[in-house]
């Protein structure tokens, strides 16, 4: 049960994240407009930025699921839902990285 409830807690803190990470973004976008970005980095930057937007997408899709289920449940879609924000977070922090 405390695990169920952990994803409820993950959906808040996956919408958080894509929050941070997409004004994280627009910061890092204000100090590239400076000065003209090479074609590839332009590209990488692009990719997470859509990367980004398609996780604060899904945490918001969560949100939903979450609040419209009962106290004491939560769906497998609501679990497996939870499960793809994190591999897709993982992912753009690899790759954000790599830069």
């Amino acid at each position: 049960m405390a695990w169920l409830g952990g994803a409820a807690g993950f959906a808040a803190l996956a919408l958080g994240a894509g929050l941070y990470l997409s004004h994280a973004q627009s910061v890092h976008a204000d100090a590239l407009q400076q000065t003209p970005p090479p074609a590839a980095t332009d590209t990488h930057q692009q990719q997470i930025a859509g990367q980004t937007a398609d996780l604060l997408k899904m945490a918001s899709d969560l949100k939903s699921a979450v609040d419209r289920s009962t106290k004491d449940t939560l769906s497998v879609t609501v679990v497996r839902k939870a499960n793809e924000i994190e591999q897709l977070a993982r992912k753009v922090r690899t790759e954000a990285g790599r830069r």
